[in-house]
């Protein structure tokens, strides 16, 4: 496939003001929604990545440079949720003035170096502060769109289950926000057959049970067998984990379950449950930890030694709870160290969502946020903006810094093009930062564009997270240093 090689800087420079230019309509209390063509209707929407993306400009080179925002726009997305507009206007307000230094004789490799050399996360601290829940609140109705019951059921949720908890958005039935917290270890299994649930046939609860953990199928009757001659001698009721029990196994487990006699006290009760296939070993060494038991595989004969316990179980259809005895603070704390290193090196997304999910259980802190809409279309919208304005509250409870940081920045280091996404707030509120910002009040005060007065800092909500606002400038300068150093573009040219 034949190639051709361009230069073209101001092409490129196009497509990257194309972007910045429509999403910033929508930037700021003044900001305007942009409607999206769709096959259904127009999608309104004020979401940066989701108006940049579709941006397709013909022009190849001018689209090569809406490519590289829209990439950026991409990772500070899946990073803090928010925040993708800002990005845009910062690399666009950015090149902006990095061309201007160089039509002036600058050398480009000693721009990319002083952009390169900031340390944001240390500049970015002496405006820092610690969130309060109606910050927290504040940033989950700005990055929420202004929808009021989504922001307070994320900043519930969020606090809930606190630094290491995890929530997790689900598709609901209806327009209502749900919030189901899961206290506990929760398996995604119940008990496994309906013999096993009370006697009215609804959740089944065991007190301070046994529990047998045992890393494989259960099919013959003497996988169970053991397990319950060696439990008679113990007056509490037993739980077996396992990875599913059919057959032999299961007819003997329940031909045995409140009928066996015991040593001492009543009739043995005996349950099961399973972890899936997919759950990997590590799930039991979770378990392991939690019960203070032994992960067993293949075994003539149970061991007694090998049981751990619980404070109690509690199993229904479709899950099943274990609350931890008080004696398994020391395991349970060792157990997450091992899974925070694991969360440090895992290579995928998918693993480092699995490790947190495990941290979360071994917490207690799981929380589910269930939202929907009317129409799918409506249904997918709102989801995907909660995922986002749920990450830019968890990344808020790290601390917070002033909506009109920028402005700070911007004076701190003498880069003119930090004041690219105040410029275009004020710019949608007809309002020109040369007339606002000509003279401060005080120290401490940052004027409100919603109401166009000036007002005591983080007093009303004015705020941003400040490992957003690190990300950003991190993101935008990378990108901005790359591009002054480029002179080439080459295009395959397709026949």
């Amino acid at each position: 496939m034949p190639i051709r090689v361009i230069y073209s800087p101001e092409e490129i420079f196009r497509g990257i003001s194309l972007v910045a230019n429509t999403v910033g309509v929508t930037y700021g209390p003044h900001g305007r929604a942009v409607a999206l063509e769709r096959a259904g209707g127009p999608l309104w929407t004020k979401d940066g990545a989701t108006i940049a993306w579709e941006l397709k400009p013909s022009h190849p080179i001018r689209s090569a440079g809406v490519k590289i925002v829209q990439q950026a726009l991409d990772k500070v997305s899946k990073v803090v949720g928010d925040g993708t507009t800002t990005t845009a206007l910062l690399i666009e307000g950015l090149l902006r003035q990095a061309r201007k230094e160089l039509a002036g004789g600058e050398d480009p490799w000693r721009i990319a170096q002083r952009l390169r050399s900031y340390s944001w996360g240390d500049i970015l601290a002496g405006y820092t502060v610690e969130a309060l829940e109606s910050d927290l609140e504040a940033i989950a109705l700005s990055a929420s769109h202004e929808d009021v019951p989504l922001a307070k059921a994320l900043v519930e949720a969020v606090l809930q289950v606190g630094s290491q908890g995890l929530v997790i958005v689900e598709e609901g039935t209806s327009r209502k926000v749900e919030i189901l917290h899961k206290s506990g270890f929760v398996l995604d299994h119940g008990w496994e057959s309906l013999e096993m649930a009370s006697p009215e046939g609804g959740s089944r609860l065991l007190e301070g049970p046994l529990v047998a953990l045992v890393d494989r199928e259960l099919t013959k009757m003497e996988d169970v067998a053991s397990i319950l001659e060696e439990a008679t001698a113990f007056p509490h009721p037993v739980l077996i984990v396992c990875r599913g029990i059919y057959g032999k196994a299961l007819a003997t487990l329940l031909a045995n379950d409140r009928k066996l006699a015991r040593d001492v006290g009543p009739t043995l009760e005996v349950a099961a449950t399973r972890l899936s296939p997919q759950d990997r070993h590590s799930w039991f060494l979770d378990l392991q930890a939690l019960t203070g038991g032994t992960v067993v595989q293949n075994f003539r004969r149970f061991d007694p030694a090998w049981f751990g316990g619980l404070r109690s179980a509690t199993l229904e259809r479709d899950r099943t709870i274990l609350m931890a005895a008080e004696d398994a603070t020391p395991r349970l704390e060792l157990r997450m160290g091992g899974v925070q290193t694991e969360l440090e090196r895992a290579p995928t997304t998918w693993d480092q969502e699995e490790c947190k999910r495990r941290l979360a259980m071994l917490t207690g802190g799981l929380c589910c946020l269930r939202v929907g809409g009317n129409t799918p279309a409506e249904i997918k919208e709102r989801r995907g903006r909660t995922e986002d304005a749920l990450r830019a509250v968890q990344a808020a409870t790290e601390g917070i810094v002033p909506l009109d940081v920028w402005a700070h920045l911007a004076s701190e280091t003498g880069e003119p093009g930090l004041w690219a996404p105040l410029d275009c707030s004020l710019r949608n509120a007809g309002l020109s930062r040369h007339v606002v910002y000509a003279q401060v009040p005080a120290v401490g005060m940052t004027f409100d564009v919603r109401l166009g007065i000036w007002t005591q800092t983080f007093s009303k909500g004015l705020v941003i997270p400040a490992k957003q606002a690190k990300i950003i400038l991190e993101v935008a300068c990378s990108v901005v240093s790359e591009l002054i150093l480029s002179t080439l573009v080459i295009r395959r040219i397709r026949k």
